[in-house]
């Protein structure tokens, strides 16, 4: 529940969330992405004196690519490589039928600390304003934009915030996107980078054969189709075995 505190929203930080275990190294990132993410790590550890010296220092990344190619690992990875809890937003708790209640809920969101904030889908929130369609709709969405380049202005703390989107860059709206230094593309896995998660999988499933996991194809559009069908071979295999009386059964 949200309370208030002269006129401003207040936000219950559950003090339950853990740190993610995830680092960069579980992950299958370019160089590019990977150079990015670790001088934005190097600046949030001397975010102090950066500030006395007179630098601006990065709260905020944009991350964008198609679907299951490891935009939402990436954002995990971040909040355990900086210390911080992770949290992914909730739309259905921000966005609200009541007119002037969505920005409220944006900024109370801005008010968290200690946590990397990751906004998913983030084109349904922060989409490329109007400014010739007047309808209901339409101003709603402008006023949440417009909320959100707010809060981006006023960050400070220890709040980091993650901008995910599976849509290109057009379809956000430019004001965010010239206050994003790091913007990150997730493109679809290689034949290697198929190979190389296969072999993470085969380190999970020990009791896999290889040649079961390893008969999964590699030229999958993304990481999690690539792992869907290798996890899929193995439990079939798996339950063949069982089946057969070769393997455990429950009791």
């Amino acid at each position: 529940m949200l309370s208030l505190s002269n006129g401003r929203i207040n936000v219950p930080i559950p003090e339950d969330l853990p740190i993610p275990s995830r680092r960069f190294h579980h992950l299958r990132l370019s160089a590019e992405n990977r150079a990015a993410l670790e001088q934005f790590v190097d600046e949030w550890q001397y975010r102090h004196t950066f500030r006395e010296y007179g630098f601006h220092v990065d709260q905020t990344l944009l991350f964008q690519g198609l679907p299951g190619n490891g935009k939402t690992a990436t954002a995990e990875a971040l909040a355990g490589e900086l210390g911080l809890a992770f949290e992914v937003v909730n739309y259905t708790q921000i966005v609200h039928s009541y007119v002037g209640q969505t920005p409220k809920a944006i900024a109370s969101q801005f008010q968290r600390q200690n946590q990397v904030l990751l906004f998913d889908e983030c084109d349904s929130i922060v989409a490329k304003r109007s400014f010739i369609d007047e309808q209901v709709g339409t101003h709603a969405r402008n006023e949440a934009v417009n909320q959100v380049l707010k809060c981006l202005d006023r960050m400070a703390g220890t709040l980091c915030v993650v901008f995910a989107t599976n849509a290109p860059h057009a379809a956000i709206d430019p004001a965010l996107l010239r206050r994003m230094s790091h913007k990150l593309t997730f493109p679809p896995p290689t034949p290697d980078d198929c190979r190389w998660l296969l072999e993470q999988i085969s380190c999970r499933h020990p009791m896999i054969p290889e040649e079961v996991i390893f008969a999964a194809a590699v030229d999958h559009p993304s990481y999690a189709e690539c792992e869907m069908q290798a996890v899929q071979r193995a439990r079939a295999w798996l339950m063949q075995k069982l089946k057969s009386g070769n393997g455990r059964k429950r009791k």
